[in-house]
């Protein structure tokens, strides 16, 4: 049986994030190492790829928010709180041990606590990760953000720091993807809105 569980908004957003996050990661690989990673022909059409696609995630996050605290006040859904922490370790068990040994999948609400907090954290990283890569690109305008961080080498570190964060993140994601009621339940979900009803 079939359950409606991800508007169309939701899911529009969520792969525009999707994209956005593999491209980024992409052209900064071109953009950091051009001699290694040259998929996109030149830095400079890489660096243009790589604003286009920042620019991209920065509207998902504003738009997504805007949604769940004005229009649909349906924050709670996707902010963490600490009432989610002792849920967020019994998710942790379970993932790292019972569903190895087919326990019963803790029940939550729409998001698990692990989703949650992967919501929550992403739009507070990609600030520090937004200010750095614009430091890079013109260092003069955001000379603030260069002296902060004590010079651009230091600048460059923790741009790659958190590019090395969203990176993992991003894998655990597409993993976790697949822990659905079937192998691709999850993502199908995110292109129909339907879930298999647990």
């Amino acid at each position: 049986m079939k359950e409606y569980r991800h508007p169309f908004f939701a899911r529009i957003t969520h792969w525009i994030h999707a994209l956005s996050m593999i491209m980024l990661v992409l052209t900064g690989l071109h953009i950091h190492w051009p001699l290694w990673f040259p998929m996109f022909g030149s830095i400079s059409m890489a660096r243009y790829i790589h604003f286009i696609f920042a620019w991209l995630i920065i509207w998902c996050y504003v738009s997504r928010g805007y949604y769940y605290f004005v229009v649909s006040k349906k924050y709670k859904e996707i902010v963490f709180r600490f009432s989610d922490i002792p849920g967020f370790f019994k998710l942790m068990k379970y993932y790292l041990y019972g569903m190895f040994v087919k326990a019963e999948k803790p029940k939550f609400g729409k998001y698990n606590p692990g989703q949650k907090l992967a919501y929550s954290i992403w739009p507070v990283v990609f600030v520090p990760q937004f200010l750095t890569g614009f430091a890079l690109y013109e260092p003069e305008i955001f000379s603030f953000v260069v002296d902060w961080f004590s010079g651009l080498g230091y600048v460059r570190f923790w741009h790659f720091i958190l590019t090395i964060f969203y990176s993992i993140s991003l894998m655990a994601h597409l993993y976790l993807g697949t822990t659905g009621a079937t192998l691709f339940d999850y993502y199908i979900g995110m292109i129909t809105g339907y879930e298999e009803a647990k």
